[in-house]
């Protein structure tokens, strides 16, 4: 019927809207709660010390999680989750760093670290950091190694003119334009800019959003969608892998000369 189509795009953006205000706002809340719930603890009663690492996976779960009953998205919710553990480290410490908050502590100064008011957030943000960044080198790993396998096993050409091209527009002018906008009123240095406007955010999700297509959508519209997002994965870990040591050391040796 003719109004079956505005009816069906109405839906569409409602629950599209929901699933990402939802799960930010859900994300939100649960990273910032917990955080201050944590911090309460240990700064009042001494308890809940040590353990960043199952506080960071146990935050992710409870994001996610929540937010897929809520039927919203569950990465944004992690995502969220994050940003509001950050903001209220961020408010405890103002302009500085952790590292700086901290300073620097002996192996038997740790648990005094943990509790102490003005640095309970800064260390526990600091230890978080430090645990996801390992976690997150892992599980790159297994989705490389998924993405291999999956190649292996491709029927339709990887490289084409249009992947090729797909991979050229977003690597020189949709990431740098995201970057750089989301960038606007930001304290970053004209050559941090740069750097991010060319690494940007981790394309391996794009993987995560094609496995979730393919489970949720109709196969003869999804299947197409497999080699080009396959293709810009790779391309992207080749171009951004060979050119992150050289345009780091350049950054680096920059920062020397600043000094």
């Amino acid at each position: 019927t003719p109004h079956a189509q505005p009816a069906l795009t109405g839906a569409f953006a409602l629950a599209v809207l929901w699933g990402i205000a939802g799960a930010a706002a859900i994300g939100g809340l649960l990273g910032a709660a917990a955080t201050k719930a944590i911090g309460w603890l240990r700064t009042r009663y001494a308890q809940a010390l040590g353990f960043e690492g199952f506080f960071a996976l146990a935050l992710i779960v409870l994001s996610f999680g929540a937010a897929q009953l809520a039927n919203t998205f569950g990465f944004i919710a992690t995502f969220a989750a994050g940003v509001a553990m950050r903001r209220v480290e961020h408010r405890a410490s103002g302009d500085r760093r952790p590292r700086e908050v901290i300073g620097r502590i002996d192996s038997e100064d740790v648990v005094a670290t943990e509790k102490h008011p003005e640095k309970v957030h800064a260390f526990m943000t600091e230890s978080v950091l430090d645990f996801t960044i390992e976690l997150e080198r892992i599980a790159e790993a297994l989705i490389m190694t998924m993405i291999g396998s999956v190649l292996a096993t491709l029927s339709a050409p990887l490289l084409t003119w249009s992947s090729i091209g797909l991979a050229v527009v977003l690597f020189v002018a949709v990431r740098p334009l995201a970057v750089l906008l989301t960038l606007t009123g930001s304290r970053a240095t004209h050559a941090q800019r740069r750097l991010m406007a060319w690494f940007g955010i981790r394309g391996i999700g794009s993987f995560y959003y094609l496995l979730f297509a393919l489970e949720h959508g109709p196969a003869s519209a999804v299947r197409p969608l497999a080699a080009p997002v396959l293709a810009v994965v790779s391309a992207s870990v080749i171009a951004h892998g060979v050119s992150a040591t050289p345009l780091m050391d350049w950054y680096y040796r920059l920062q020397q000369r600043r000094r």
